[in-house]
């Protein structure tokens, strides 16, 4: 398998240029497109999304990991920003949308899943065609969406971000699949257990899998800790 990487360079409210990255299959054409929406800190080429980017491109789908102006101009997020990266993430979307896409595949860490459920304010861009979500260490404001949605959750049970009451939220609601890592924070990592951590990173690659293949495997606790 080969990919072509292309950046999609364009302005940023923030008063710079994002570069956002567009891997292409080389043969055959992808009819999917994944999208990668980062979190505030936690950008596009840390390990979660860097993985999640190589799982996808493995399946044979496109990839477009995006970057937010705030990151590009490394600065905060300041007041408004989730809805101006919102905004601008949907705009990066419609710039790579190709006629070729029958379905998207919308994977999103933390902030990621708010300016997912933002852009569906903004506009339908989720409901032109058939799109599947993948929600790692979302964020409580986001649980409405995610019961409307469907899709995977992936989160620790040390994420001080998604407490017990969300998950019990989000466990309660069919359609979603939600996988809970014993002993992980909101980056997916087991304090002092790098083969924990590890192992951790495994299971949220398998869970994309999943996705991708359509199988589900409800309300899971994953252990992970002492591995």
């Amino acid at each position: 398998m080969a990919w072509t990487r292309h950046v999609l360079e364009r302005p940023s409210a923030w008063n710079t240029a994002v570069g956002h990255e567009l891997w292409t299959q080389e043969e055959p054409p992808a009819t999917t497109l994944a999208i990668l929406l980062p979190g505030d800190r936690y950008r596009r080429d840390a390990p979660l999304l860097d993985y999640a980017r190589q799982v996808c491109l493995q399946h044979g789908c496109d990839v477009l990991a995006v970057e937010y102006g705030h990151q590009a101009a490394r600065s905060d997020l300041g007041p408004q920003g989730t809805e101006r990266v919102a905004a601008e993430s949907a705009a990066a979307v419609r710039d790579a949308l190709q006629p070729q896409y029958r379905r998207l595949v919308v994977v999103a860490k933390s902030l990621g899943t708010r300016v997912a459920a933002h852009a569906a304010h903004m506009a339908p861009i989720w409901d032109e065609r058939p799109t599947v979500f993948a929600f790692l260490t979302p964020l409580v404001p986001v649980v409405p969406f995610m019961r409307t949605r469907g899709g995977l959750i992936i989160v620790g049970d040390q994420d001080p971000a998604f407490g017990p009451e969300a998950l019990r939220a989000v466990r309660a609601t069919g359609g979603l699949d939600v996988r809970v890592l014993a002993g992980a924070d909101h980056q997916l990592l087991i304090r002092d257990h790098w083969r924990a951590s590890l192992a951790a990173l495994e299971a949220t690659c398998a869970g994309l899998e999943d996705l991708l293949a359509g199988r589900s495997n409800r309300s899971v606790d994953a252990g992970t800790q002492g591995t």
